[in-house]
Order: structure tokens, then C-alpha cells, then sequence
């Protein structure tokens, strides 16, 4: 890893004669940050980082995937993303998209086959522009999808040193109507969405990628310290907000984001059974921190048998608030 260490001789910055230090001279300019980003094909999840995917599998020495992943969310933005394929999406396909806007505005820079400078104008973007499935009725929907971008780490490994910190995790159209119903509740009760442990899941009973969501637990003292420290990364910032292309000549942000309402219906209601009340899970202890709540430790107790006090301590009232809530 490159160190950079100043001698006393740059002490007081550069002379006169340089200018000062200008912020829109960056070296580091169109270099991108890289994380990790957590895939999904056929039902089995995976991980890309440094050039390498790698499936996500059990532990018990059985080689078969994980059917979910405890995760902590530490951060979503306040829009949806759009991502768009050339050819039709099928479940052994893990391809990147040929277009893709992480703002939902306008595409992003870079992207393979952009087909429009702005999002709202996009053919594709259009209600009843989703090709039919052979063997399948009509859809009204669009074929540029909208999903949403999260910065996540494992519940069992927080810090997560094994991929890098923060990773991305891109919520499927399908679910975002699940995820809008499960933050709601979460709000109602007074728990923030990035204070609990969350387990994500697949819906078998569709082809489509899908998820469930539950609640696992709340994430006690030094768990939370963590998490609040890196909701403030550059890197998290990085993984919601991507890389879009600068707004078209004339368009503020506030015309860019009314212009996002506009073509984004409200997400459909979750269904009853992929909002999962909260539970005092304490499963084994495993090497990815994806497959259970304990965290890696080194003779340690676990967070979860820490004292449940300070910043986003255990209350057992709101806890039946939220089992009542996600009961109903």
C-alpha cells in the first residue's frame, strides 16, 4: 500500500507562485473507488471483488449455496436507479447492464450502449416497452428496470475486511414494494433501517429475481458505533450515488428529481409473508459473516452478548412494537 509521509519541509503549503490549491485539479480525477458488489443468479448469491466472483456457499462442508444473507444496511439513497439489457433477462445470467443510470436521471458514464441522454425521454423507459415472454401475456411494464442501490456489510463480519468495507447490493424491481413496505414499518416503530440486522432471502415461487426481507435483530453498542462511522465513507457515498453522467445543459436537481417522480409509479404493497417479524436469532459463527449474526472474534464475546446499552441498545418495548407491527 502507497504511504505518503511529508518532511517538514512541506509544512505551510505550496509558494505563492503555484495558485493555492485548486479543488477542480484533481489527480485522483476519473479514477474510480472500487467495492465489492454482492450478484444473485438462479437463486445463488455471489460476490465480485478485485476482478473475482465468488459464490456464496454454506459452511457446513455441504457446497450448496446460502439461501440467504444477514446483512446491515448502512445506507440507501432517496431515488431509484435504472438499469437496462439488450437482450432478455434470464435466471442464468449474471451480464452487466448495457445501460444504467445510478441517479435515474440521466445515464451513467461509460456504459456500453447508452440510449438516451436522459432517462424520462428513454423508449425504454416507457410503460409497455418490456418485450413479451414467449408463452406469457403481454406486460405493461418497462424494459428499463428500477431498482435501488444499498451500501451493505455482513452482520456477522461488520467491518468486513475480507471484500473491502461497504458493498453494493442492487434491490430487484420486483422487490421494491417489499423493501418500501418493510422500511415503513421499521419507521412506525422507531427503529432505523441501518440499527437491525436484516436477512434477505429469495421468493422461490417466481422465476424473477425477488427478495424477502426479515428482521433479525438490533445491532447493540459497539455494532452500532461501527456503522455510524462508516455511514459517513466516501465509499458509501460511492456505492449509492455511482458514477451518472453531469445533468443535461438546463436541468437543476430539482427538475431531475420531479422529472423521476413523474415516471416512477408507487411500489406495489409487500405481501404478508416477505415482511417477516424480528427475531433474537444467534446463529453459528462462519467465515464470510453473510451466514448468521455472530461476528469473527478472537476469544472475544460476541456483540450479541454484549450489554445491550448506548446508541442503539436493545428496547424490548419497541422490539414488541415492531413483532406487532410486522405481525399485522
Amino acid at each position: 500500500m502507497n504511504a505518503l509521509t511529508l518532511p517538514p519541509a512541506f509544512q505551510g503549503g505550496p509558494a505563492a507562485i503555484f495558485g493555492g490549491f485548486d479543488p477542480t485539479d484533481d489527480l485522483g480525477s476519473g479514477i474510480s473507488v472500487g467495492f465489492a458488489v454482492i450478484g444473485y443468479r438462479g437463486k445463488t448469491w455471489s460476490i465480485k471483488y478485485n476482478g473475482e466472483e465468488e459464490p456464496l456457499l454454506r459452511t457446513d462442508g455441504s457446497g450448496d449455496p446460502l439461501a440467504s444473507i444477514d446483512l446491515v444496511i448502512l445506507k440507501a439513497p432517496n431515488h431509484l436507479s435504472k438499469v437496462w439489457y439488450e437482450q432478455q433477462w434470464n435466471d442464468g445470467s449474471n451480464a452487466p447492464p448495457d445501460c444504467a443510470s445510478s441517479n435515474g436521471i440521466v445515464p451513467d458514464l461509460n456504459v456500453p450502449k447508452k440510449q438516451n441522454n436522459i432517462c424520462l425521454t428513454c423508449r425504454w423507459n416507457q410503460f409497455g416497452s418490456r418485450p413479451a415472454v414467449a408463452g406469457q401475456a403481454p406486460t405493461k411494464g418497462k424494459a428499463c428496470g428500477d431498482n435501488k442501490r444499498l451500501a451493505v456489510v455482513p452482520l456477522g463480519s461488520i467491518k468486513n475486511e475480507k471484500y473491502g468495507g461497504p458493498m453494493l447490493l442492487r434491490t430487484p424491481a420486483a422487490s421494491l414494494g417489499d423493501l418500501g413496505n418493510f422500511a415503513l414499518q421499521l419507521k412506525q416503530v422507531g427503529w432505523p433501517y441501518y440499527a437491525i440486522g436484516v436477512r434477505v432471502s429469495f421468493d422461490l415461487s417466481v422465476s424473477f429475481p425477488k427478495f424477502i426481507f426479515k428482521a433479525l435483530r438490533p445491532l447493540v453498542n459497539d455494532e452500532g458505533k461501527i456503522v455510524m462511522d462508516m455511514r459517513k465513507e466516501l465509499l458509501v457515498g460511492k456505492i449509492i450515488d455511482g458514477d451518472p453522467a453531469p445533468l443535461p445543459e438546463g436541468m437543476n436537481a430539482e427538475a431531475a428529481a420531479k422529472s423521476v417522480e413523474d415516471v416512477t409509479p408507487e411500489p406495489e404493497k409487500a405481501k404478508p409473508d416477505n415482511v417477516v417479524p424480528m427475531q433474537q436469532a444467534k446463529p453459528a459463527q462462519t467465515n464470510s459473516g453473510f451466514d448468521g449474526s455472530a461476528p469473527q472474534t478472537n476469544g472475544a464475546a460476541a456483540p450479541q452478548e454484549a450489554e445491550p446499552t448506548g446508541v442503539q441498545a436493545f428496547d424490548s418495548e419497541l422490539d414488541s412494537k415492531l413483532n406487532t407491527m410486522l405481525n399485522d
